[in-house]
């Protein structure tokens, strides 16, 4: 009886890690792309001009990427997501 109840408590952990890394990896995929689709909204626009436009009608939607947070110190680039939704926070760093 106390084998099958340490072996019942021995597979729970296990499940219990694999539901944990397979959240961790949906985290970083997400993470992932949003940060491609950062990167291709601030590299995409060729920059010809030194001026910069002024965009008053930039009005980003619930979930959009907004731009590129580039900390240097720990060398991460993180995608800046519009929102503070659990959602939204595993794409990126929430904006509100």
């Amino acid at each position: 009886m106390k084998k099958a109840i340490a072996l019942l408590f021995i597979m729970a952990g296990f499940i219990i890690i694999g539901i944990a890394g397979y959240e961790i990896y949906q985290t970083q995929a997400k993470e992932k792309e949003a940060l491609e689709a950062a990167r291709d909204l601030v590299f995409s626009k060729e920059q010809t001009d030194k001026e910069y436009e002024v965009l008053e009608d930039f009005d980003p939607g619930q979930g959009d990427v907004v731009g590129i947070l580039h900390i240097p110190r720990l060398d991460a680039d993180l995608p800046i997501v519009e929102g503070t939704h659990e959602d939204d926070l595993a794409r990126g760093v929430g904006h509100y």
